[in-house]
């Protein structure tokens, strides 16, 4: 069987009947085929993707600290539900801070960044008006999660990957990863 994440291993399936018989075989790509392949159609699903919304944003990369955008929303929520909002974060040192009561678009508002900046280092455009961002390492923390097995508490398993966070933030990497 095919294995996600193990490009050698893809192949196609041909049904050929030659013998009068159906015969299944399975011919290996090469790698480098395969490679090709992925990369063409991630380009295709990222130029489908600005055919079907035309509104979206084409982000600006610049070489600058902090984050900006306008009417920013979440890609997969339908336009007539879609809440947007304006953004800015930066210079280093700065924190976005945001409150809210239950249910009021907090974790909404944190998932739309985090996938429109996937989005944007990705080469797609961006659910947004405008959008600017430097490259950066997308850190995260939603859906923390207690351990009975390694006796930890939410609350320490919040602390642990905020520091993570914090961590990540305070060292610059050449090597982005998202």
């Amino acid at each position: 069987p095919v294995q996600l994440g193990r490009c050698e291993r893809l192949g196609v399936l041909r049904v050929g009947h030659e013998t009068g018989v159906p015969v299944h075989r399975r011919e290996l790509l090469e790698p480098a085929l395969t490679h090709q392949l992925a990369e063409l159609d991630a380009l295709a699903q990222l130029a489908s993707m600005r055919r079907d919304h035309p509104d979206w944003a084409v982000p600006e990369i610049p070489p600058v600290r902090g984050i900006t955008a306008e009417g920013i929303g979440h890609p997969l929520i339908p336009d007539d539900r879609r809440i947007t909002n304006d953004i800015a974060v930066g210079p280093p040192g700065t924190v976005l801070l945001i409150t809210g009561s239950n249910m009021s678009g907090k974790s909404t508002l944190l998932r739309s960044i985090g996938l429109n900046i996937v989005l944007a280092q990705a080469g797609g455009c961006v659910c947004a008006r405008r959008m600017v961002l430097p490259e950066s390492d997308l850190q995260t923390c939603i859906r923390v999660q207690d351990s009975l097995e390694r006796g930890q508490s939410y609350f320490m398993a919040a602390l642990s990957r905020l520091k993570g966070v914090v961590d990540a933030a305070e060292h610059e990497r050449e090597d982005r990863v998202l």
